[in-house]
Order: C-alpha cells, then structure tokens, then sequence
C-alpha cells in the first residue's frame, strides 16, 4: 500500500531497484492461502446448502410417494370391499332363489336335522321306562305321584277386535334409507336385552318332547307344510331356566340356521333384577322381545335396497325408550320390517319360547301389549302369498294369550 500511496516518481524509482515480487511475496502467500480457505468455506457452505436441500427433496419425495401408495391401497381396498359387496349380494340373491325353487328340500333338510337320532332315543326311552317297571315290580317300594294343579287362565281379551294394518308403499318416497343406516340407527335397542337370550347355550342338548311319536310327527308336519303356518308346542310347568320347551326350540331354531334359513329367536326370562315402581319384570322382558325381533329383522333386510326414512329412519328408533310408553311406535316399527322381510324371504322361521312367563296374571299389565304382539305375529304367519312364515311358540305351561288368539288345533299338548 505504501508502494501506492507514493509518487509517481519514487514508484519508479523504486520499481528500478527493487523487486516488487520478492518484497511482497509473504503477502501474496498469505492473501492466496486466505482466499483458499474463503473459497473452501464458500464451497462447503454451498455443498451444505445442496446436501440439506436434496434431502429436504427426498423427504419430500418420500411422503409423496408414501401417499401415493396408501392412496392406490385405500382405492384398492375400496374396490375390493365394493367388489365383495356385490359378490355377498348375487350370492345371497342366488341363494334365495334357490332356496324358492327348492323350499321343499331345506325344508326336508331341516327337518332331517331336527329329527335326527329320534328313532335312537324313542328306542333308548322306551327302554329306560321297561327298567324302571320292572324294577318298580320287583322293589316294594311306595311311589307317591303329584300332579301339579294350575288355574287354567279364562280372563279375556280387553281389544276384542282383531286389527289389521294394510301398509301400502306409496309410488315414491321423497325421503329414503339404506339397510347400514337402519342398522346404526338401531344399535342402541341391544342396550334393552341380553343377546344371550336369542340363542342360549344349553347343558343338554337333547330335546325329550321328540321322543314322544306324536309331537316329533306334528314337528315334522309343521316344518315340511307347504304353507305359512302357527304351531305352539305346550309342556308341562317347569321352574328351571333350561326347560324341555326351550330345548326343543334351541334345537329347532339351530337346524333352521344350520339350513342358513332366515330365522328369528328369543328365549323369555324373567329378569331377576329390581324393577321401578311403575313397571312390571313381564312388561321389561316384553319390551326386550320386541327389541330383539326388531334387531333381527334389520339384519336379513335386503341388501341395497332403500327403505321409508319415515318409519325406518333416525327418528322412529330414538323414539323407542324401552317402555311401554312407546310400545305403539315399536309395533309400527316391527310391523314395517316384517313386511319388508317377508316380501323378500322366501322363507321365514321365528321361534319363541317362554312367551307364558310374560303373562302378568297379578296386576295385568302386560295383556294389551302382549295380545297386541301376538295377534301381529300370527297374523302374519297366516298370510296368504308365496313366502312362508312358520312361526313356533314353546311354553312350559299354559299362555292365556296364545290360548285365546289360536285355534285348537295349532296347540299340541308335550309331555315327558
């Protein structure tokens, strides 16, 4: 710098005597090293910059191409679901239309089920009552017999009246509802009942009123008609949960769904819990028979097909709060899946026992409701039309509805 600042004469001068180089070489070594290390610095900083880019851009790459693939995974879950649907839906179709052609076979088939080792076990019976003659001729011993005496229920019907409703779908619907939609919306009515109730596990799984010749016989005959038909099979009184009315209809109610056959079940019993003041345990375990056939009804309505949002929407379900109070719109409601149900099954099982213990024969709570679902199930089992309703109460013990809504000739007497 001194070099500069000097004139231009003294430049010269000095120029002429010294080497310009030679004196600044330390300098030009040290400025050359020093813009090396800038420059290195400049580069990797640089390099720095490029390395954090690219792998910014390769993370960013690499979430885009992870939702790439859930996106092409979901759309290829998607259109499996949609393809299994529509297969669950021919094949269901498929079955039912053989199940129209070829009714009097299931119907053989589920016989057959529900008739098997029945000639074993007679035989076995039989037996069994030869022994214990004999050895009741051979032991001198005093048997004391007791028969049990109940009061034979005489008390009428409040409604003499058998109503009927006629349900015609209107031309079109303004608003409508899918089967899922129906099937979430009454999801809560299983709050209201034991679903061990529909299909009970039992210790002993045969059913000794088929060893009697008559009742395996009127058995057959009811699931073998040809036509919708009510059958109400009465034993004897038993104070047991596992009463041979209710084998004989677990067993029936399995050869049904073994048959992959549409069929309703429920098992009554009385609920040992404390009940309000201003309910009955006969009005609980009704509301939850009714509940229970509502839900069974949802689940074999027809897939893809759209239903009333009036009577099966939203709305008609939150107005069922598990008592009587609402009893008018859960029959509205049972009555509607029925028809739904009935119109598109070709063939159609509901099997029910205990229905006697819901007699209140005290305070006669339950004698309106209960007629009033009788009459509808019976009264759709006696339809006239090309799908079959075969609908089988057992009891142990009289039932004075069933008494008083059947004819005599639908009530065969079970004894053991």
């Amino acid at each position: 710098m001194k070099w500069y600042t000097d004139k231009w004469h003294k430049r010269m001068l000095t120029s002429l005597n010294e080497s310009i180089y030679e004196a600044y070489k330390v300098q030009i070594d040290d400025i050359r090293k020093l813009s090396e290390l800038i420059h290195r610095k400049a580069m990797t900083r640089r390099l720095e910059g490029i390395q954090a880019s690219t792998l910014i851009r390769e993370n960013e790459l690499a979430r885009f191409l992870a939702d790439l693939h859930d996106r092409d995974r979901n759309a290829d879950e998607m259109r499996q679901e949609g393809y299994f649907e529509r297969l669950r839906i021919v094949v269901r179709n498929e079955f039912r239309d053989t199940m129209e052609r070829n009714m009097g076979n299931i119907q053989q088939g589920i016989a057959d089920r529900l008739l098997a080792n029945v000639s074993r076990e007679i035989a076995g019976e039989t037996a069994l009552r030869y022994l214990e003659q004999k050895a009741q001729d051979l032991t001198p011993i005093v048997r004391l017999s007791t028969q049990s005496t109940g009061a034979e229920g005489t008390a009428g019907l409040e409604d003499g009246l058998i109503r009927t409703a006629t349900i015609c779908a209107p031309p079109a619907l303004p608003y409508h509802t899918s089967k899922d939609r129906i099937q979430l919306a009454s999801a809560r009515l299983e709050s209201f009942y034991d679903r061990h109730n529909i299909s009970p596990h039992f210790e002993s799984p045969d059913a000794l009123f088929l060893t009697n010749p008559s009742i395996a016989a009127r058995i057959q005959a009811f699931t073998l008609s040809s036509t919708s038909e009510v059958l109400h099979v009465c034993g004897p009184m038993e104070q047991c949960e596992e009463t041979h009315s209710a084998l004989l209809a677990a067993r029936f109610a399995a050869s049904a769904r073994d048959s992959n056959v549409p069929t309703l079940s429920y098992f009554c019993q009385l609920s040992r819990a404390p009940v309000p003041e201003w309910r009955t345990r006969e009005t609980v375990e009704l509301v939850r028979l009714a509940y229970a056939l509502i839900r069974q009804l949802i689940e074999i309505l027809p897939d893809g097909k759209e239903f009333d949002e009036e009577r099966l929407g939203d709305a008609a379900f939150k107005a069922l709060d598990g008592t009587l109070a609402t009893w008018g719109e859960a029959m509205e409601v049972l009555r509607e899946l029925l028809q739904e149900v009935v119109e598109h099954q070709p063939l159609l099982y509901i099997v029910i026992d205990g229905i006697s213990l819901l007699d209140d024969v005290s305070q006669h709570s339950t004698d309106k409701p209960l007629g009033e679902l009788v009459r509808l199930l019976c009264g759709r089992a006696a339809g006239q039309g090309g799908h079959l309703v075969k609908l089988l109460f057992t009891t142990a013990g009289e039932s004075r509805e069933l008494n008083a809504e059947l004819e005599g000739n639908c009530t065969v007497k079970a004894s053991i």
